[in-house]
């Protein structure tokens, strides 16, 4: 067998001749990204102890090696069938220290956080091999206590809001960029993208700086299968970091360095005049000139659209036919006229862009939005009038 070029996109097929079967891996980029990989992970499942099914170490046994997939996370959404104890929270984080194993398999310490309020549902993701539990259900609660009780405990997390567009929704009024990331824009709830104040777009709109990834919230505790069977309603979270550690993992998804697909193991980058998806870029919006957006997927079936979103519009659609696609387009519009005005105080004028695909067996994915900021260059502009 030849071996694999430098730089390029393989794919695998396995031909079982006596029993009649065929199979074919997912895209294998070599070399796709220069200094990062692409990791595939399941940020979100529910076991027993909270309102799914199965323990634990089956949830990572599945996760590992039925799915093969490079990390997972639990987000029980606890106080279902039994009321946390500090024993079941310390089961959790032991259970994903002992499942833990650099290079190989990554866990995240985590669990799902809910509130009232119109706060929505957020799940917490921890940095290191410890965490907290915040009783959410004891008192009234919402985002904004969970951060200051975050900040108060010195927890280094990532809050990420869950099904932000259904069974009450996120209420985008409430903004931290410390913490508040990335938000879950497909799970077993739908696509969160489109749709009413409570959606993806509107939250970016207001001035959000959200990253994207996905979570199946399967109550079955299998990650990357359905709630009520297989590929019903999957969401991944793909992650570009420098290896496979829990602490690299971490710091990408922190940094926004990450996608999210409906379920495949697409590969994707996008990138603006050089700089990666995640990107939040402090720039003069009157003198910045024309701006090249590279695009790539590489798909597990045939890419049937690509589109470059600029400020919740479709300014570039592509419908390329084939599995490997990339390209070049060039924004030579002027960015200061196409500027969306701040909604918070001390935000600034900023534009935004990500990329959409869809695949003919209807698979998504969508990159982290790559945002244009005015600079701060004097007195910042008054908030708009909410």
């Amino acid at each position: 067998m030849a071996a694999p070029e430098a730089h390029a996109v393989h794919r695998i097929t396995v031909v079982d001749r006596a029993a009649g079967i065929i199979g074919r891996s997912d895209p294998i980029g070599v070399g796709w990204l220069p200094d990062r990989e692409v990791y595939f992970g399941e940020l979100h499942s529910q076991m027993w102890l909270s309102m799914g099914t199965g323990t634990t170490d089956e949830f990572f046994s599945w996760g590992r090696d039925a799915a093969g997939l490079d990390f997972c996370a639990p987000a029980n959404h606890y106080n279902w069938r039994y009321e946390v104890t500090e024993d079941i929270w310390r089961d959790l984080v032991d259970a994903c220290n002992r499942w833990n194993e650099p290079g190989r398999f990554v866990t995240l310490v985590s669990y799902e956080s809910a509130g009232g309020h119109g706060s929505g549902h957020r799940n917490v993701y921890f940095r290191g091999d410890n965490g907290a539990f915040d009783y959410w259900y004891r008192r009234p609660w919402g985002a904004e206590p969970l951060w200051e009780w975050l900040e108060e405990c010195g927890w280094e997390a990532i809050t990420i809001p869950h099904h932000p567009r259904t069974l009450g929704g996120v209420d985008w009024e409430h903004r931290n960029d410390r913490f508040q990331r990335l938000v879950e824009i497909c799970s077993k709830w739908g696509i969160a993208e489109e749709g009413g104040p409570r959606s993806v777009q509107a939250a970016l709109r207001m001035g959000h700086r959200l990253g994207f990834v996905g979570g199946t919230d399967s109550h079955y505790g299998l990650a990357n299968q359905g709630s009520y069977h297989v590929n019903d309603g999957n969401g991944l979270a793909c992650v570009l970091a420098e290896e496979k550690t829990r602490d690299a993992i971490w710091r990408a998804l922190y940094e926004r360095r990450c996608y999210a697909t409906t379920g495949d193991r697409i590969l994707l980058d996008f990138a603006l005049d050089g700089r990666p998806m995640g990107t939040d870029l402090q720039t003069d919006l009157a003198t910045h000139g024309p701006r090249t957006l590279r695009m790539r997927v590489a798909g597990t079936h045939r890419v049937d659209a690509v589109e470059i979103v600029r400020n919740g519009e479709v300014v570039l659609a592509a419908q390329p036919g084939v599995e490997d696609w990339e390209a070049e387009w060039v924004d030579d519009e002027p960015l200061e006229a196409l500027a969306l005005a701040p909604t918070f105080g001390g935000d600034r004028p900023f534009v935004y862009y990500y990329l959409r695909v869809r695949q003919g067996n209807r698979q998504q994915a969508w990159s982290s939005p790559i945002w244009l900021t005015q600079a701060d260059e004097g007195p910042r502009p008054a908030a708009r009038e909410r």
